[in-house]
């Protein structure tokens, strides 16, 4: 089974997050390189809404969905559309 390593990352608060650079696809445009916090137990994949209107998205005539932590909190607003992400790491075997 290919395995890869995935970096970790510290960020200025001192806790470290695995970090992986990805390309995202939207139709026939593909982004820059950006780096994506890996969460092996989220059902999806959040990036900024700059992203998606880089790559020629109408990000907000998806569907809507609330956004909140698993502590609760601010209830921010979120727009689903479908993408591939390409990942951009080396595999080994």
């Amino acid at each position: 089974m290919p395995v890869i390593r995935v970096p970790y990352k510290v960020y200025p608060a001192g806790h470290w997050a695995p970090i992986l650079n990805v390309r995202i696809i939207f139709k026939h445009a593909s982004s820059k390189r950006v780096e994506a916090l890996v969460d092996s137990g989220a059902p999806t994949c959040f990036f900024h809404g700059t992203i998606g209107k880089a790559l020629g998205m109408s990000v907000e005539s998806a569907t809507e969905g609330p956004l909140d932590g698993i502590i609760g909190g601010i209830i921010r607003k979120v727009y689903y559309h479908d993408i591939k992400i390409e990942f951009l790491v080396k595999w080994f075997h």
